[in-house]
């Protein structure tokens, strides 16, 4: 949808705000036709054409940080920009550019209560377990994904690029596929998330049931976690093997605990 069409469906109000972004000023009394027409005529301008780029990107951005890290503050939005970006961000020009900027708003969740943006794909059953496993890791870094990559997440129903997942969606079906990527990034417990897998998929013996069970559960170790940061299980562990680690010293999982009170 071209930009002229997007504006023609918002607010004055709303209308307003963007303008600001843009940097383009008009008077509170200036009919809507007249502000839509300003911003037409601004876009077209070949020497803002790339302005206009780079905002549209960085609200891409935003989104996709949202959706890939499932739940994160302001300030966590903000440090993965500037590293993706590299380029510094005011957090107060990033809040107001998040609650107002036309591709943004709806798009997201915001909970008032603990200052947090989150993904239209987290359950809100699970919102509360999700932050108390994300607070356990306050010594774990986020992981940050190429930014072409990470711009593919703009869209909350993009799976990612895991090992065995093309096996995996062919064996459980796509809609099952799909279910399974958002249950387990929701932390939901894995048996409930076989329960249901199996409940809709029979098998001829209980030994081919152990084996899909079985490719299925080294599948999910290969997806991206909320409560990881966006680490996965596996990398997690290949951490561990890569770098010894003394009984006394920080655990490399995040925790914050000595390493032998945790997973030594």
């Amino acid at each position: 949808m071209k930009l002229r069409e997007k504006l023609k469906k918002l607010t004055k109000k709303e209308l307003l705000d963007n303008l600001s972004i843009f940097e383009i000023k008009m008077p509170q009394s200036a009919l809507k036709d007249k502000m839509i027409e300003g911003v037409a005529g601004f876009v077209q301008n070949k020497e803002n054409k790339d302005v206009v780029e780079k905002i549209e990107r960085k609200a891409k951005l935003v989104k996709a940080i949202v959706n890939f890290y499932g739940v994160i503050s302001l300030e966590d939005i903000r440090m993965v920009l500037e590293k993706s970006l590299k380029s510094s961000i005011e957090a107060e020009e990033l809040e107001n550019f998040i609650n107002n900027f036309y591709m943004i708003k709806g798009k997201l969740s915001y909970n008032e209560e603990k200052k947090l943006y989150t993904s239209l794909n987290v359950q809100d059953e699970q919102l509360d377990k999700i932050i108390e496993e994300i607070n356990k890791m306050k010594t774990l870094h986020y992981n940050i994904l190429p930014l072409s990559e990470l711009l593919r997440y703009s869209d909350r129903n993009y799976l990612g690029k895991l090992s065995g997942m093309e096996r995996i969606e062919k064996l459980i079906g796509e809609k099952r596929f799909a279910r399974l990527i958002v249950d387990t990034k929701n932390d939901n417990v894995p048996a409930d998330i076989f329960k249901n897998i199996f409940s809709e998929i029979t098998t001829e013996t209980k030994e081919q049931a152990q084996q899909l069970a079985d490719e299925i559960m080294k599948f999910m170790n290969n997806i991206y976690l909320w409560v990881l940061k966006g680490h996965s299980p596996n990398e997690i562990m290949r951490n561990f093997k890569e770098k010894k680690i003394g009984r006394n010293d920080p655990c490399k999982c995040g925790s914050g605990k000595k390493y032998k009170k945790c997973c030594g």
